[in-house]
């Protein structure tokens, strides 16, 4: 005599992911940005698939390291994954990202995971350029008028400058 019996199972694997990256950076520097998934804590340890790991500045990672060749993040293993970015010149200060993980559990169910707010101290560097334009000569009384062209020089990093003021030793405030 033989009987069966069914049973779903649920899987309820719980992953995490640590981001780290540089205190500081200039403008126009690269940042590379280290990311670590693997299952916490209180997961089941039951395997997760079809990840992909996501910078909310930078983009989509690439995994690294970690994986035993199965495509599968199971307990035990650690997945590093990297991803560069540009600082722009348009930056805030502090620069403050995260990223996030997705991947499918065994059911087909989406899990996702977010790190931990990275925070990057931005180091400005603008260099500005004053050139001043006027006539070659003027008469007593004479009203003489100069152009200021102000600009980011070459070696500048680009970054925003506010509040300026261009002042002329004889003639005063532009």
């Amino acid at each position: 005599d033989t009987d069966s019996h069914s049973l779903d199972i649920e899987f309820a694997p719980v992953l995490e992911l640590v981001k780290e990256g540089p205190a500081t950076a200039n403008v126009g520097g690269t940042v590379e940005y280290t990311f670590r998934l693997s299952h916490a804590a209180d997961s089941d340890g039951s395997p997760v698939g079809s990840i992909e790991v996501t910078d909310s500045i930078a983009g989509e990672a690439t995994l690294v390291s970690g994986d035993d060749g199965d495509d599968l993040l199971e307990p035990g293993e650690t997945w590093e994954y990297t991803v560069s970015y540009v600082v722009p010149a348009s930056a805030p200060d502090p620069l403050l990202n995260t990223a996030s993980a997705t991947g499918e559990d065994r059911d087909g169910d989406t899990i996702t995971a977010d790190s931990n707010a990275h925070s990057l101290d931005v180091v400005y560097n603008p260099v500005l350029e004053l050139v001043k334009e006027g006539p070659a000569a003027a008469g007593i009384g004479d009203t003489v008028e100069y152009t200021f062209r102000l600009s980011h020089a070459a070696d500048s990093d680009g970054s925003p400058v506010g509040n300026l003021v261009v002042t002329d030793d004889v003639a005063g405030t532009a």
